[in-house]
């Protein structure tokens, strides 16, 4: 009956369904029995399983954007081999006038009947030829097609919105210090509410720093990296953006330095960071920075 009463503490805990007061009380008791830390772990563990297979992959979109892409392409490029193609035609055909004159300009355009072998053509008088011209119907000159310029994409910079800034209550209740329990941490890099700003579309992001504790790496803790956005719907459902080990080196006794450096492709917003026993789950510290342009 115990058993199945840690049980359900377990997914509670996991599921981030405890109240504060709770979830103090568990991460107490957390840290003195060694059961419900194998629990919690086993747990976690599933827990990563599951998000890592029903991540998105990235191909898809891609294969999209380039499928798309193509079909454009051969939609502007059909447009404008049908429009060339009708200019051409219109040009070629030209209507032929109908001369219209008078009875002495057709009886002068016509050979003298019954002539001899001496006898030539009489040639049509200019006056009839002008009058000719005069009759004769003008071509109307039709407009020229011209093809609509397709307008290209914008390629402006993301805009800042206010609400990417918004604090995440929940989040920030997770670290209140950097002393926790048996782990002193002294981070230096990212300083507190620090902000970066984009290089080529990517965050060049690194976390440094040391930690003193009389607990034993891998053996009885194991330091786990989380970097999280604002959204309280990703960090309830435990969707972070990063999710690293780290890795720690002892510089002196009790004593351990530790560094992680990573380029992220990012958005204009608030972010969190979390250093969890991947042991327990339990944030061992934390902090937060902006990404601005």
């Amino acid at each position: 009956m115990k058993d199945s009463k840690h049980t359900e503490k377990v997914e509670r805990y996991i599921l981030n369904q405890m109240s504060e007061s709770e979830k103090i009380a568990f991460q107490t008791e957390l840290l003195f029995d060694k059961n419900i830390q194998q629990e919690v772990k086993m747990m976690r563990q599933l827990q990563k399983t599951v998000v890592t297979n029903n991540k998105p992959t990235s191909g898809s979109k891609l294969g999209k954007v380039f499928t798309w892409g193509i079909t454009i392409v051969m939609i502007i490029a059909l447009a404008s081999f049908l429009i060339s193609s009708m200019d051409k035609t219109e040009a070629v055909e030209t209507e032929v006038p109908t001369i219209e004159g008078n009875s002495d300009t057709e009886t002068a355009l016509k050979p003298v009947s019954n002539r001899t072998d001496t006898e030539v053509l009489v040639p049509p008088k200019i006056e009839d030829i002008q009058e000719v011209e005069k009759n004769e119907p003008k071509q109307v000159e039709k407009p020229k097609r011209t093809q609509e310029k397709i307008p290209a994409e914008s390629s402006s910079k993301p805009q800042l919105i206010a609400a990417n800034y918004e604090a995440n209550t929940l989040i920030e209740s997770e670290f209140g210090t950097s002393l926790r329990g048996n782990y002193a941490f002294n981070i230096t890099a990212p300083k507190t509410d620090e902000s970066f700003s984009l290089q080529e579309n990517q965050l060049n992001w690194m976390l440094e720093g040391s930690l003193e504790t009389t607990k034993r790496p891998e053996q009885d803790f194991s330091l786990l990296l989380e970097i999280y956005t604002n959204e309280s719907e990703l960090y309830k459902a435990s969707k972070p953006l990063v999710q690293s080990p780290i890795a720690l080196e002892e510089v002196e006794e009790s004593v351990y330095h530790f560094t992680y450096q990573q380029a992220l492709n990012v958005d204009l917003r608030l972010y969190y960071y979390l250093l969890r026993d991947d042991f327990t789950g339990a944030v061992l510290a934390g902090g937060r920075f902006k990404v601005t342009l």
